[in-house]
């Protein structure tokens, strides 16, 4: 249900939640950025070093999407990894989905709880 959402826009980021809560929009987490789909998932320093962590070392900061849907078709067909066999292929896909996840699950609390993201570095 998440994945469909994010690839519908229709996660609530940054002025969806002003509206409601009154908030800064600025990223829950790290605060340097507004709080939207690609600061979170691939921008935010959090984000950046489980990405560059990760046994693929992305750097994610480098990658442009247009809109949720782009972030979702890369991450569900990366075209670096072409030409790689079925199985690391399915384990990128899953890496991400499970990142996206833990992302949006760290943005919350930090939201919603005012609960520091540190929770999640036993999970890298």
């Amino acid at each position: 249900m998440f994945l469909w959402k994010l690839c519908r826009d229709i996660i609530p980021f940054g002025n969806r939640l002003q509206r409601i809560f009154g908030n800064d929009t600025r990223c829950a987490i790290c605060g340097e950025a507004d709080d939207l789909a690609q600061h979170l998932f691939f921008k935010c320093p959090l984000a950046k070093t489980v990405w560059f962590a990760s046994r693929w070392a992305l750097r994610s900061d480098s990658l442009r999407f247009d809109s949720p849907r782009n972030m979702m078709e890369w991450l569900l067909s990366p075209d670096f990894l072409q030409g790689t066999d079925e199985d690391d292929f399915g384990e990128f896909v899953r890496f991400g989905i499970y990142l996206f996840d833990a992302l949006w699950t760290a943005r919350n609390r930090a939201f919603h709880d005012h609960i520091s993201p540190t929770w999640l570095w036993p999970w890298l």
